[in-house]
């Protein structure tokens, strides 16, 4: 292993366990939304897939509506994801992170 291999190793893992770290004050911070799973992406942004009871389209957009309101300061998005379905996604910074909420839809939006 070369010293700027282990570098981007170390690199990874500080970005890792701080991710870690914002998720750990997201759910311990009150009002935050329910989450069936957590993703750490290689430049540390966190994802969190809203747990749904179902996925109808009114359903995720209640449900991202929902997070909007409770961060005001968060944007909303929407892109395409497999079979013609759509993410709904809530985007905001946490405790100097980028933090997506995220809800998937059967339905096509718009």
């Amino acid at each position: 292993m070369t010293a700027a291999m282990g570098q981007d190793a170390e690199y990874h893992r500080a970005v890792q366990l701080g991710a870690a770290r914002a998720i750990e004050r997201l759910l311990k911070a009150p009002g935050t939304p329910r989450v069936v799973t957590w993703h750490i992406g290689e430049t540390g942004t966190v994802r969190g897939q809203l747990l749904l009871p179902d996925r109808l389209l009114d359903t995720a957009i209640d449900a991202v509506d929902a997070v909007r309101r409770r961060y005001p300061d968060s944007t909303v998005s929407s892109r395409a994801a497999h079979g013609g379905a759509q993410e709904l996604i809530v985007h905001l910074e946490f405790a100097l992170w980028d933090i997506e909420f995220w809800a998937y839809t059967r339905y096509p939006c718009g």
